[in-house]
């Protein structure tokens, strides 16, 4: 079994068969029976079906989370357009720009390739795109994902339903007419009454006993002068050296949107999209949590205003003093180009997740030499930002190139970001 972002689904030994399985309900076993029978039967779709991380449609699919795949990858038979259809979108992008990767569910009705993409999708239901479907319409609507199926036509009990069968629910219509989602039928009691088993409690180990702590001194104290290459993972790193391993992954990660961590220390951000990755933000977290900085060592780049650049106030101490330690250690040579900081926008792996750019955490450099997906440029060579990061961990800042997305060392080694206060 597999699971989607909403409901368990069954997979066959290949990629492009699967189904929702929803065994609630009178509706759902006929339904399902029916639906896996067409899905089994169906020819495979042509096109490469081996998962490959290094390949932009697989690595954006599994950054979205958007469940298996249905087809191939495969181009078009008009040559236009390479396509790939996950259980969650379809993802595409013209030939002539081959590097690129699209949502189908964040393109515009009205742009041209939005019939034809919708028409590729439908072709893993063995059934034709029809716009006008008010299954496919509803399922719009309520962002259901993939279609699996056509409109099923089932007899149940002497009634008789017209199904759609999509990769998050399964929509239906009785003789009133109106579409429901059968997530929505209630559970049978056996199901409703299920208690997950009890875990087993741990039982704690006895803690050591410390030793009492000391008073401090009366009066104030002022605290010591802090040598930022004798911080921990500076001192850890060691020497720079000319391995892709290196420099170590510190002992902090980034702040994410889990449990609403990130929402909590930054800020809420409210947005609606502008174009491609970027956003609008629409309510007063600029105002609130936005502020200008002045980084004297940035001057020399002319997009940085001069050296003053937008960054979020809580980290903004902390990115003065990171390039101040920088020059201090004689490495501000290294930084070759400036390449922006704040900028509203959605990660480029996932439309719905914000990047830390758009909440003025982050920032990027030399990323002519460190491109997205691309191995970080080892020491000596030209652009190389190995050498600065210990001490960006050292505080606070995380930096892309410890992604390791696909197992081989593409990362995002330009990218710096503010992750802990220090």
């Amino acid at each position: 079994m597999l699971r989607y972002n909403r409901l368990p689904v069954c997979s066959a030994p290949t990629w492009a068969p699967f189904q929702p399985v929803v065994l609630v309900g009178r509706l759902s076993r006929p339904v399902i029976s029916s639906a896996l029978k067409t899905s089994a039967t169906r020819s495979p779709l042509e096109g490469k079906t081996e998962f490959r991380a290094d390949w932009r449609f697989h690595f954006v699919a599994l950054q979205a989370k958007l469940g298996p795949a249905l087809s191939g990858n495969y181009v078009t038979a008009d040559r236009a357009f390479a396509v790939q259809v996950f259980a969650g979108d379809t993802l595409y992008t013209p030939m002539s720009q081959q590097a690129g990767c699209f949502f189908l569910s964040l393109t515009d009705p009205s742009s041209p390739q939005y019939a034809q993409i919708w028409a590729e999708t439908y072709k893993v239901t063995g059934v034709p795109y029809d716009s006008t479907n008010p299954f496919h319409q509803r399922a719009l609507e309520l962002k259901l994902g993939t279609p699996l199926s056509g409109v099923i036509r089932e007899t149940i009990n002497g009634q008789s339903f017209d199904v759609q069968v999509f990769a998050y629910d399964t929509l239906y219509r009785g003789s009133d007419g109106v579409i429901r989602r059968m997530s929505d039928l209630p559970r049978p009691a056996e199901v409703q009454a299920w208690q997950p088993k009890a875990p087993t409690p741990l039982v704690p180990p006895t803690p050591p006993v410390s030793p009492p702590v000391p008073e401090p001194p009366a009066g104030p104290v002022q605290p010591p002068t802090v040598n930022i290459l004798n911080a921990p993972e500076v001192v850890r790193a060691g020497a720079p050296r000319r391995d892709p391993n290196w420099p170590p992954k510190p002992d902090f990660n980034i702040l994410t949107d889990r449990n609403g961590q990130r929402e909590r220390v930054l800020g809420n951000i409210e947005w609606v999209r502008k174009s491609g990755d970027d956003i609008i933000i629409t309510n007063d977290w600029v105002e609130r949590h936005l502020i200008e900085v002045t980084i004297p060592q940035m001057a020399r780049f002319r997009n940085t205003n001069g050296g003053r650049i937008k960054f979020h106030r809580l980290a903004a101490d902390q990115l003065r003093r990171l390039w101040q330690a920088w020059e201090d250690a004689g490495l501000l040579h290294l930084v070759l180009t400036f390449d922006g900081a704040w900028w509203p926008r959605t990660i480029r792996s996932n439309p719905t997740t914000l990047s830390n750019h758009a909440y003025g955490t982050a920032f990027d450099i030399n990323a002519q030499w460190n491109g997205f997906y691309k191995p970080a440029a080892l020491v000596g060579d030209r652009g190389s930002v190995r050498e600065l990061v210990p001490i960006a961990n050292a505080l606070g800042f995380f930096w892309g190139g410890h992604w390791n997305y696909d197992g081989k060392g593409a990362s995002d080694g330009m990218h710096f970001e503010w992750a802990v206060a220090r």
